[in-house]
Parts: structure tokens; sequence; C-alpha cells
């Protein structure tokens, strides 16, 4: 009777790893089942906010508004720190999110304060729950669904290796650091499965973006810090602010994470790629 708890430690960490990768792939593909519908609908995201919430959260849609406000001669940035031009600016913004910032920064206050800020995270409340309706960010259904699926392969690779450890120390064996590492990594994933804040739909959605605005991003050097357009805006909110000229917008360096020695970033998007057809599921996004 085959039993892989009776391998040798080799063999079973061969098994251990092809049976937790066809664990994982097959997860993911039951969870991208379900997040993409069988018959897209349109996205329109017309909003760079909207967009950057999408990409990476509340915090980034805040700093690219930051940007933007900066750039429109709206709000003043000396340093690290960060002040309305004056009271009548804030009826000059387009958006609440822009009207929450210039609110906020009437009184001097510095660049960091906008992280996790609760009444900033407030204005940009109802681009969550729109995202939501489109099915392009996890509802608490789509939350739930990804737990059954992660409880259900956590049990059997995190019972599995459980099982053969207690076996190899019982027997004496002490060498198990490959099996406890292994089975912590296979977990490891398994949570930013559960945990991946876009659906799998909005990873593509993402995709379909990047590829829609390859021409934007080209000719992201001529963009100038004028605030005469949306262009600012929707370049960051797509790829990132990284990607405005560094030239034309030497205040950026603020906005920037500083390098680190080493990072780990794991995604299982698994998205699209330009040539599977951009703004397949995306049409009529930016403007």
């Amino acid at each position: 009777m085959f039993n892989p708890l009776n391998f040798t430690g080799p063999e079973f960490l061969i098994f251990y790893f092809v049976l937790g990768s066809v664990t994982l792939f097959i997860v993911n593909k039951i969870i991208r089942k379900h997040e993409i519908p069988r018959n897209p609908p349109k996205i329109v995201l017309d909003d760079p906010y909207e967009i950057a919430i999408l990409r990476d959260g509340e915090d980034e849609a805040l700093k690219i508004a930051t940007i933007s406000l900066i750039s429109r001669g709206l709000l003043v940035l000396t340093d690290d720190k960060l002040q309305t031009q004056n009271e009548e600016a804030i009826a000059h913004a387009r958006r609440d999110i822009e009207k929450a910032i210039l609110t906020k920064f009437l009184k001097q206050g510095t660049l960091k304060s906008i992280e996790g800020d609760l009444n900033l995270h407030g204005a940009c409340l109802h681009y969550r729950f729109s995202l939501q309706d489109l099915k392009l960010v996890p509802a608490s259904s789509d939350y739930s669904y990804r737990m059954k699926w992660i409880i259900i392969s956590g049990l059997l690779l995190g019972g599995l290796a459980l099982a053969k450890l207690g076996i190899a120390l019982s027997r004496g064996y002490t060498n198990v650091e490959f099996l406890i590492l292994l089975a912590s990594g296979f977990l490891y994933f398994l949570y930013k499965m559960y945990g991946h804040e876009r659906t799998a739909l909005g990873d593509q959605t993402i995709e379909d973006l990047k590829c829609l605005f390859m021409g934007l991003q080209a000719r992201s050097s001529w963009i100038k810090s004028d605030g005469k357009t949306n262009e600012i805006a929707l370049l960051a909110a797509v790829f990132g602010i990284a990607a405005l000229s560094a030239r034309n917008f030497p205040f950026i360096s603020s906005f920037l994470p500083k390098p680190s020695s080493s990072s780990l970033d794991v995604d299982f998007s698994c998205s699209s790629s330009c040539g599977s057809g951009c703004g397949g599921g995306c049409g009529g996004c930016g403007s």
C-alpha cells in the first residue's frame, strides 16, 4: 500500500515538494476560476485614484493625489513638510480625496502622516466599494471561498509534514530543517493567496491597463509638472510613482521607499500577459 510516510528522508522531501507545488497550482487555478467570470464585464476605470487603489491600496492613491496637488500648485512641499497653499485651494480640488488632503494640510504636517490616516482613508471608501462591485477586489464572500480551499490544502500539507516530523523525531532523526522550511514555505504561500488584495479579475485588469497605457509610459519624460492634464496622476496610478520622470518631478524622491538590502514579494496573480489582448476586460480605461 502506498504510504509516503514510509519514504526515506530525501524521497519524502521530493514527494512533499511535488505535492506542495501541485497543491498550490490547483488551489490557485480554483480561486482564479471563481474570481474571473466566464464572460468578464466591460470595466471602465476613468479615475486615476481608483486605479491606484486597485494596484496598491489607499496609501498609494493618497500619495499620487498629493503629487497631483503639488504639481498644480495647490499644495506646497518643503523638505518633508506639506502645507495647503491657502483655503481657496480646496475649492479648486477635483475630487473628494484631494479636498480631504488639502483640508488636512491647512495646518502644516509631515508627508509621512498621510499613511494610515483614517480621515483620508475615509475619503477613499467609495472607491473601495466601487472596486468590490466590479469584482476587482475581494468581498467577504471571496475571502470565505479562498479560506475554504486554503484550510483544506493547509491541513493536507501541514498535517503530512507534522506526521513525518513526528516519525522522524521518534526514530532519533534531528535533521528535519529542510522539511520544516519546505512546509513553512508552502503555508506562507497559501497565506499570501488568501490575503491577496485583488481578485484574479483585478490582477488581469491591472495588466490590461499597463498594456493600454504603454504609450503614456513611453513618453513619460515629456510629461511636465504643470498640472494641466490628468496624465501625471494616470501614469503614476497605472505604473507607480517611480514611472514619473525624476528630472521633471524632482520632489518624487520623497514619495519613493528607501531601497532595502533584501525583499520578498510573492504574487500569485498569474495575470494574462499583454499578448493575451490589452484592454480585454478593461475597455475605456482612463481618458
